[in-house]
């Protein structure tokens, strides 16, 4: 069976940042046989790395260094999702079964759950490290490769 993984930002970042769960997020990435993100991710990395930078959390050589292995990996590895009317009425839906889910997460979940919902025949999981977005996504019946905490 195919399988594709929707990586949120919170997973993204760990492929190029050192941080807990990093190995994790690394080897359950290269696992499946395609990643798909919504662009938001990209997105949403860029402005964390670049407050980062501000922040001097990164020198300007790190943050160069790793923005180019974002855009680099992002062009080679990631497949865009779509945002349409079905995503957003999804992540409408799946928020409103979670409480205090933030509405990028939401997003992220309804994306992926219509990804599935489009591709039966596929497995697809939703790669993420918040756990409220695991456990948005485990409620509504995806596979996450990084399993939630109770």
């Amino acid at each position: 069976m195919i399988t594709l993984a929707c990586i949120d930002t919170s997973a993204f970042l760990k492929l190029f940042l050192e941080e807990a769960n990093s190995a994790e997020v690394a080897a359950a990435a290269g696992k499946p046989d395609e990643l798909w993100a919504l662009r938001l991710v990209l997105t949403e990395t860029r402005i964390t790395l670049e407050r980062a930078r501000k922040d001097g959390r990164l020198t300007p050589g790190a943050f160069a260094g790793i923005t180019e292995s974002v855009n680099d990996f992002w062009d080679a590895e990631i497949q865009e999702l779509e945002m349409t009317e079905a995503t957003y009425l999804a992540a409408e839906r799946i928020a409103a079964k979670q409480p205090g889910l933030r509405t990028l997460d939401a997003l992220h979940v309804g994306a992926a759950r219509m990804m599935q919902k489009d591709l039966p025949q596929v497995r697809v999981e939703l790669l993420a490290c918040d756990q409220r977005l695991l456990l948005a996504a485990a409620n509504a019946g995806m596979a996450t490769p990084i399993p939630p905490r109770p």
